[in-house]
Order: C-alpha cells, then sequence, then structure tokens
C-alpha cells in the first residue's frame, strides 16, 4: 500500500498538502512500530503490537473510510487498493505475532 500512495504523490506533497502524503505517512508509521518489535519473543510480540501497532493501524483504516476521491483519480486508485488489501494487511500483523 505505501508504494500506491507514493506513487499518488505529487513531487514535494506533504501531509497537511496531500492525501497520499497522509497514506504514506501512515504506512511509514506502521513500517516503525513493527520494526520496533521484530526481535522480540511472539508473547511479548503480541502485546507490542497491542499497543504499538494497532492504534495505528485503526487510525489508519478510520482515515481510508472517510477520504471520497474523484472516480477515475489517482487517489482514488490508491483508495480502493487499500480497501481490497485490507483484509490481508491485518491478517500479516495478526499472523506474525504469533
Amino acid at each position: 500500500m505505501r508504494r500506491k500512495w507514493l506513487e499518488t504523490m505529487a513531487k514535494g506533497a506533504t501531509k497537511a498538502t496531500s492525501k497520499a502524503a497522509v497514506g504514506y505517512d501512515y504506512c511509514n508509521k506502521l513500517f516503525a512500530a513493527e520494526k520496533k518489535c521484530a526481535n522480540f519473543k511472539a508473547s511479548v510480540r503480541i502485546t507490542a503490537r497491542q499497543v504499538g501497532v494497532e492504534p495505528i493501524l485503526d487510525a489508519y483504516w478510520w482515515w481510508v473510510e472517510t477520504l471520497e476521491p474523484v472516480q477515475g483519480s489517482k487517489l482514488a486508485e490508491a483508495v480502493t487498493y487499500a480497501k481490497n488489501q485490507k483484509e490481508y494487511l491485518n491478517a500479516f500483523f495478526w499472523s506474525m505475532a504469533r
């Protein structure tokens, strides 16, 4: 998903000027939170994900659902892609915790 947000961003875009930049930032936050718990034992990783990853993931999906992009736009493409990947992203994070 991060790639889709990046492809949608205009050069020099910021979170203040681009919804795609906001999506990209959420993905970066997820990667950073995941990296922090990568070397933890499974039992600790579950807790770390509940504390560090789950709130970001929940906020990300809430934010995605608030978007109303113009049909046929690059942003609409990125939003559709994200929504289509929700099940898989959530499954990935929680399966890796075990």
